[in-house]
């Protein structure tokens, strides 16, 4: 999801135009002031200049107690990779890229403004050139071939590894792409540049703050060369006559500048040249000839975009699952989508894809004449008792399924003969089935208690129905006494024959 909406908002978007006639600087403390630009420096053994305006009365020489003082440096912590414009030894100016440099003569501590300049030529007889207040101080070789590597870009004040910081004043601080001569140092060492010539990499002139007041907000140096390289102040009291703003070098006024600090939700269209921006960054045109003094007029866009991208959030849960997103509760499954703010008030989408399972806990009371399979669990239980199953139930949900079993004993049954042609079922039971034990099938209508046999054989009585006994089948029994068993014997007499009288039976 795209929002093209701008935030305006006065804590976040500041427009500031910087008056030319107040030309301030920066007092760095000594200890731990720096600037830090975004700007990599030029590398390798390519043509450069350094200039500065510097003022100071700390000691930087090392041979009478003091430590050297580092005006600009970039580069990486090697031999031959740095470049470091510093005040050193007898407090003047020094060239070191990592392993040897070049020392001017002239002190520079005195507490006046000096303008100090440090000028590399690889293709002239004397590569290194130091400049102080428009005179040669020194120029030579030096041992170490340059190489300068781009690990820490250019920092003011302060060595890339993080110490000898400078005690003292910085303004009008400029890097060039070409090697200056001794004749266009002093031609503009007194100005400021009335317009960006080509050559111009990084352009910091320090007209920034109220000098000596209060400047907790103005924590970002401008570069007006047009390249957007801004350096950002770290460990700045910017309060008071220390470590703060504070009023610079007296030069002729050059160009103006200004500054705007906005932020907008994924994309920004700067009114000033009608450009959209997606990304984060430090942007600036320049305006020839647009000021009142008829230089340049440089305008300089510190901006922040901030995205709004969209989100989906897949939860499994179980039972109800509240969504941090909306404080809502849901007890099913659901998909919902809200409509939310960033913190830095971008609006987006929030999806959330909700499973939601159950959680069971459930009872189960068996009663079984013998082991009972339990469908739940898969295995068979044959003692009495209380038996649980913990189920995975959708959702990854833990569900209890709990067993209440009861082992009901068989009953005892018995066939008894009543003496009277019939038998009778003794035992529990309400429910009665002769059977037949020769065929071994039920006979058909007899399930009463009492039975009585058609034909002599073997019977048996099933009886259940009684809630405390389980259904069994009597022993069977013999019935050997219906109807009139037939004369077997084939050689007898009977006498007197004929009579009216007595008859005896001879067998």
């Amino acid at each position: 999801m795209t929002i093209t909406l701008r935030i305006a908002i006065t804590s976040i978007a500041l427009f500031s135009i910087f008056n030319t006639n107040a030309q301030n600087g920066l007092n760095l403390d000594g200890t731990d002031d720096l600037i830090q630009t975004t700007y990599s420096g030029i590398s390798g053994n390519a043509t450069r200049t350094v200039e500065a305006w510097i003022k100071t009365t700390a000691n930087c020489d090392p041979g009478n107690g003091g430590v050297q003082k580092v005006i600009t440096d970039w580069g990486a912590f090697t031999t031959g990779s740095r470049f470091t414009f510093n005040v050193l030894w007898a407090n003047a100016i020094r060239l070191e890229v990592g392993g040897n440099g070049l020392s001017g003569t002239i002190a520079v501590n005195d507490g006046n403004w000096h303008h100090v300049a440090c000028v590399y030529d690889p293709t002239s007889p004397t590569p290194v050139r130091l400049y102080v207040d428009g005179v040669l101080d020194a120029a030579g070789n030096i041992t170490v071939p340059v190489n300068t590597g781009s690990s820490v870009n250019v920092r003011i004040g302060q060595r890339i590894d993080g110490i000898n910081s400078f005690d003292g004043e910085i303004d009008e601080v400029r890097v060039w792409n070409t090697p200056k001569s001794l004749v266009e140092l002093t031609a503009n060492m007194n100005n400021e540049l009335c317009s960006i010539p080509s050559d111009l990499v990084a352009y910091y002139r320090f007209n920034q703050g109220i000098a000596a007041g209060a400047n907790p907000s103005e924590t970002v140096l401008i570069d007006d060369s047009g390249n957007g390289n801004n350096g950002t102040l770290t460990n700045m009291a910017l309060s008071g006559a220390t470590s703060n703003w504070v009023t610079g070098v007296a030069l002729t006024a050059g160009v103006t500048s200004s500054l705007l600090v906005d932020a907008a939700c994924d994309m920004y269209t700067w009114a000033a040249n009608a450009t959209t921006y997606t990304s984060s960054g430090n942007y600036s045109i320049t305006l020839p000839g647009a000021n009142s003094t008829g230089c340049d007029s440089i305008l300089n866009l510190d901006l922040t975009i901030n995205t709004s991208n969209d989100l989906t959030t897949n939860a499994t849960a179980c039972d109800s699952f509240t969504w941090n997103a909306n404080g809502v509760t849901y007890t099913s499954s659901t998909s919902v989508t809200e409509t939310l703010m960033t913190g830095q008030g971008c609006s987006y989408l929030h999806t959330l894809n909700l499973t939601l399972g159950t959680s069971y806990d459930s009872t189960y009371s068996v009663s079984s004449c013998e082991g009972y399979i339990w469908s739940v669990s898969g295995l068979t239980y044959s003692i009495p008792g209380i038996y649980s199953y913990v189920m995975n139930a959708p959702g990854d949900c833990d569900s209890i399924a709990h067993l209440n079993l009861f082992i009901v004993p068989f009953a005892t049954i018995t066939v008894v003969d009543n003496g009277n042609g019939t038998l009778s079922a003794i035992g529990p039971g309400f429910d009665h089935q002769w059977i037949d034990c020769i065929t071994n099938l039920p006979i058909a209508g007899e399930t009463s208690a009492t039975f009585t046999p058609t034909s002599n054989g073997s019977y048996a009585v099933f009886a259940s129905g009684d809630p405390f006994f389980c259904g069994d089948t009597s022993d069977c029994f013999v019935v050997d006494n219906v109807g009139i068993e037939e004369n077997t014997f084939s050689d007898f007499s009977f006498h007197p024959n004929p009579t009216d009288g007595q008859v005896t039976i001879d067998l």
